[in-house]
This record gives structure tokens, sequence and C-alpha cells, in this order.
């Protein structure tokens, strides 16, 4: 969106900014976004360039909790330092979630795709704990963005079954990692993932026994 290139205008835009509230899908963590805006309206006060200081910026993934919607933020902060600069934002930057260190060479679908997963819930019969489902999927996503290997994360998660209280169908979340782990080994091989992805549905839950 157009941000107005004069520092009081860009003070008053950066202070009235609003940004679409998410949860059950992977935002921003809300107070690390205010502290934030805060910062860039005392660094446009003293007229300190703003380009760094954004481009350094790393925010708290978060998805159990209410967050912010990080396609939103991440295109306002890069409209801000254009206005800043005297220009119009022309691409976008990379994301800013935690651990990202230069442009994010991780499939921007395949973190959406985990950031927009939803499961089944089930009760009175086994489930996966809901809590510890969300935060490995929050895990997930970091380490996509800091372009770590999933391999062993994933073939080592362990859920907690719940039976009583309401719990993620086992089979849903079984083949959904599955389906990530390939989808990340092809991204890593520069080839397709979807026909892979396809015929390795519900393979971890074999591996892991959890069929």
């Amino acid at each position: 969106m157009p941000v107005s290139t004069d520092p009081e205008s860009l003070v008053r835009t950066i202070g009235e900014a609003r940004f679409t509230a998410v949860r059950w899908q992977t935002g921003y963590r809300k107070p690390e976004v205010h502290a934030f805006l805060d910062r860039l309206v005392l660094a446009v006060r003293a007229g300190q360039p703003l380009a760094e200081l954004v481009n350094a910026v790393r925010f708290t993934p978060v998805r159990v909790r209410e967050g912010y919607l990080m396609s939103e933020v991440d295109d306002f902060l890069d409209d801000v330092v254009a206005a800043s600069e005297g220009r119009t934002r022309t691409a976008a930057g990379p994301a800013r979630g935690e651990g990202v260190s230069g442009p994010a060479r991780a499939s921007t679908q395949l973190i959406d795709d985990i950031g927009a997963v939803r499961f089944t819930p089930v009760r009175l019969r086994e489930g996966y704990d809901m809590g510890e489902v969300d935060r490995f999927l929050d895990h997930l996503t970091a380490v996509l963005r800091s372009e770590g290997s999933l391999d062993e994360l994933v073939g080592t998660a362990r859920f907690t079954p719940v039976r009583l209280r309401e719990g993620y169908d086992m089979d849903e979340v079984d083949d959904f990692l599955a389906r990530v782990v390939v989808a990340a080994r092809a991204q890593a091989a520069g080839g397709p993932a979807n026909s892979v992805i396809q015929e390795q549905r519900g393979l971890w839950s074999r591996l892991l026994d959890r069929g």
C-alpha cells in the first residue's frame, strides 16, 4: 500500500498500522510487532535510516495463540522502508520469522501449507494432544525458514495420545508430516514434490507404527 514519504506522515502511518489477527495458522507474535513499530517511530523521528533496522528484525512465529498475518506485516515494513527512501516498493522482501538469515530458500508453499493445515478433532477415541501438535508445527516453520533439515526432527517427534479430551486425528497428523518431509526433500533436490507426496501418503504412519 502507498505510504507517505513525509516523516511526520510516516510516523502517523506507523502508529495507525493495523494487521489481521490470525490463530491456528502461523503468525507473528503481536507484542514483538508492537515493540518494533515503536522502535521504527523513534528511528524516523531521529532521522535514522530504516532499511538496516527492518532487514535485521526477526519475529517469533506463533500458532496456538493469536498473532498477526505475516504477509501483511512484511509488506507494511517493506512499504515503510521504501517510503523512508523516497521510492515505491517494487517487490516483497524476505519473511521475518525467527531464524531467517538472508533470502529464505524454504518453499513458501510448504510454509503456507503448514500454517493453514487443519486436522479433524476427535474425542472418545485416541488422538494427538492438540497443543503439542500446534507447537511442533510452529517449530517446523521456524526450521524451514532457517533452511534446516526436517527428517530427524519429524522422525523423532512423539505426541501424547489423549482420549477423554479433544485431540487431533492421528492418521491425519502422521500423513501430513510425511508429506511435509517428502516435499522438503524434493525441494532440496530441485524437483517437483506433488506426485511423490501422493505416493508417500500414509507412509509415516506405517513407519512409526501409529496407523
